[in-house]
């Protein structure tokens, strides 16, 4: 609580705002007088605690080892929701994801094809409530990599949400009953390998779900992973565009995951000079899930990308992610028509032959 604020620097959601509330030591301490009854709570530090994202960007410009931002954020929105001072819209989620069990409240459309349970599938692609409501080209274009490789694959026809965010909104109890039926949804299938599309879908089955108590009794790979093993096979026709890869927060700093995304853009585009000027654990936010619940302010801290870009990148005609919310929240605030933002797997389905 009494560090050199090290963090407020790096915190995009405090520099768009200066609110200091939402900085990790301001917060802690605040939290830590609710917990002493010395202060109490109200909707305006509600509001702050929800602002953070979990990019963990502080992490990696704290001169302190073994700090668990993300524990420490649960924990604060756990106490401000269950006091009922969380924005309107995370208790809108709530009920979303009791009655339809996925983020936006909205009926899935049916997946196309005739799956059969008895059948048995090289992989099960798992896709997410991003990529399922704001992306499903993704999955589209995923399958035709597939189909071109020849993989039998099988998509779950009653795919729900895995999850994640019900927990780190401070919905623990919610996120246990949605990953006991998540799993007992894909266990009806038969397959060798669930391949997941969504990075936050990825670190939900990878970190979080043996954590509570559910071991998986199959394979779990992430999409890029699946691709770079595949390779060989994966013939793309020549671009010219000028490429950047964008970390993904969750991908990155919150799963260590840089250099599998690098190895498949370049040895299948051929291409060397792909970082933007920020990269890695210091690569920028795009605003993450706070435009599920307040899309002006995620906004701003995506501009704050896309204006790095434009300063630093000028030169890129393609900016690539891995993740769907990173695409989508992008998309909102791309002002420059000559960009185009693609997910991996959409630029190289669109490129192959």
């Amino acid at each position: 609580m009494y560090c050199h604020n090290f963090c407020k620097s790096s915190c995009q959601p405090y520099l768009a705002s200066k609110n200091q509330k939402i900085i990790q030591n301001q917060k802690n301490y605040l939290f830590y007088l609710c917990d002493a009854k010395r202060l109490k709570a109200d909707p305006e530090l509600g509001r702050a605690a929800y602002l953070c994202n979990d990019c963990r960007r502080c992490e990696a410009f704290c001169i302190y080892d073994n700090k668990s931002v993300l524990q420490n954020n649960r924990y604060s929105r756990s106490i401000i929701f269950k006091n009922g001072l969380a924005p309107g819209k995370i208790y809108e989620i709530e009920k979303n994801l009791i009655n339809t069990r996925n983020i936006f409240g909205l009926k899935r459309k049916e997946n196309k094809g005739d799956f059969d349970v008895s059948e048995k599938y090289e992989v099960m692609v798992y896709a997410g409530d991003y990529i399922n409501y704001f992306k499903p080209e993704i999955l589209e274009n995923f399958i035709k990599i597939l189909k071109k490789l020849n993989i039998g694959y099988v998509l779950c026809e009653n795919e729900i949400s895995d999850g994640l965010l019900a927990l780190d909104f401070g919905m623990e109890d919610l996120f246990k009953d949605l990953m006991k039926l998540n799993i007992k949804n894909i266990k009806k299938y038969n397959f060798d390998n669930l391949v997941v599309l969504d990075p936050h879908s990825y670190y939900c089955f990878i970190k979080e779900y043996e954590k509570f108590g559910c071991k998986l009794n199959f394979e779990v790979t992430y999409y890029i992973d699946f691709i770079e093993n595949n390779i060989s096979s994966i013939m793309v026709k020549k671009v010219e565009d000028k490429i950047k890869y964008f970390d993904p927060c969750i991908l990155g700093r919150g799963m260590n995951i840089y250099e599998t995304p690098r190895n498949v853009l370049k040895n299948i585009f051929d291409k060397d000079d792909i970082d933007l000027n920020k990269n890695r654990k210091e690569s920028y936010c795009c605003g993450g899930y706070i435009s599920l619940f307040d899309s002006d302010f995620s906004n701003l801290i995506s501009s704050d990308l896309i204006n790095e870009i434009k300063n630093f990148d000028s030169d890129a005609d393609v900016l690539i992610t891995a993740c769907p919310l990173c695409l989508n929240n992008l998309e909102n605030v791309k002002d420059n028509k000559n960009l185009k933002i693609y997910d991996i797997a959409e630029y190289i389905s669109i490129n192959m032959y």
